[in-house]
């Protein structure tokens, strides 16, 4: 199964995500992401959407809501990547099955 976290986050680039209920625009990215887990120990995910303040993660495990953590991923720009590291809680949690993320 796969866990889909959306996060305190940053911003980003890609396609819009259009929704009446947002604050800020989204847009559609593939990135991957580093997690730090509580156990110190480093773990792999999916930024699926990013916004000026919130990221959408795709993870392969169960995220507790309220959850502060790490974060780590490159942001492309038009002739290099920027490294951004974040500091987030876990504001929504949803189980959506098992995708081999």
């Amino acid at each position: 199964m796969t866990e889909q976290t959306e996060a305190a986050g940053n911003q980003g680039a890609g396609s819009e995500v259009t929704s009446e209920n947002r604050r800020h625009t989204r847009y559609r990215v593939n990135l991957p992401v580093h997690i730090k887990l509580s156990t110190g120990e480093v773990a792999r995910a999916r930024a699926v959407d990013i916004s000026t303040d919130s990221v959408y993660v795709e993870y392969g495990a169960p995220a507790d809501e309220g959850k502060i953590f790490e974060m780590l991923f490159d942001l492309p720009f038009s002739s290099d990547f920027r490294r951004v590291y974040v500091k987030g809680k876990v504001v929504r949690a949803v189980i959506i099955g098992d995708r081999n993320v």
